[in-house]
């Protein structure tokens, strides 16, 4: 594979890992970090289910299953367990200052990591998140 087509696949997977990311509620800050292992892992575990080079020039690139089953093997899974304010206002849960009034005045189970109050997912969810 010529490094255009690499390219390509790469810039591909990150926009399939903001669509995967942005459903499971977060965004990963490096993109371009994750797109490289993401293609390394699809690699080594051939799950990229393209069958020939020729398909990588005619613009086969790995499902959107693929890359979702890459990133789950490659980011922690404590990524998944926690949730800041600024989190649940980007999903649409709560405005930022409600959910970080919540941490505050002890109505959320929450702790301190820095500046930015952490709780978790689930009962952030249980809270704000509307079905």
């Amino acid at each position: 594979m010529s490094s255009k087509q690499y390219e390509i696949t790469i810039t591909n997977i990150e926009e399939q890992i903001k669509r995967i990311t942005l459903r499971w509620g977060f965004a990963i800050k490096n993109l371009k970090k994750y797109s490289s292992q993401v293609y390394t892992w699809l690699e080594q575990h051939e799950e990229h289910e393209l069958i020939a080079d020729t398909e990588w020039n005619n613009g086969g690139f790995p499902s959107l299953d693929s890359v979702e089953r890459a990133l789950k093997a490659i980011i922690p899974a404590q990524i998944f367990e926690v949730i800041t304010p600024k989190e649940v206002a980007t999903l649409g849960w709560a405005k930022e200052d409600t959910a970080r009034d919540a941490c505050q005045n002890g109505w959320i189970a929450a702790r301190k990591s820095g500046a930015t109050w952490l709780m978790l997912r689930e009962d952030a969810e249980a809270r704000w998140k509307k079905s």
